[in-house]
């Protein structure tokens, strides 16, 4: 029979030392020597997110937000096509913009 987890109330699977949602113990009496799942969330970097979006446009934004980069990227494409090419210089300028808004939001700073 499956437990629930004391920290967040998912559901641990039976034998699980950690909890998959949270990473919390699974018991108190669990070994704390065990590795939780590896779940890092650090600050993303500005000025590499604006450096990739400068040099790759759209496709850079996929350090910023996956999917933003994606969304871009298929508006660039159909606003370049209908523009005869123009429509890319809006791309990578709203990449630019979506990298930085991105990043500020990631990290906390809005």
């Amino acid at each position: 029979m499956a437990k629930s987890c004391s920290n967040c109330g998912n559901e641990i699977a039976e034998g699980a030392a950690f909890c998959a949602e949270c990473g919390a113990a699974a018991e108190a009496g669990t070994d704390t020597q065990a590795v939780p799942p590896f779940q890092y969330h650090g600050k993303k970097k500005m000025w590499l997110a604006l450096l990739l979006t400068f040099l790759f446009g759209p496709i850079g934004l996929l350090y910023a937000n996956v999917k933003h980069a994606l969304i871009l990227v298929v508006a660039t494409v159909v606003v370049s096509f209908l523009t005869g090419g123009m429509g890319s210089i809006a791309g990578w300028i709203a990449s630019m913009i979506w990298a930085y808004k991105d990043v500020k939001e990631y990290n906390g700073e809005c």
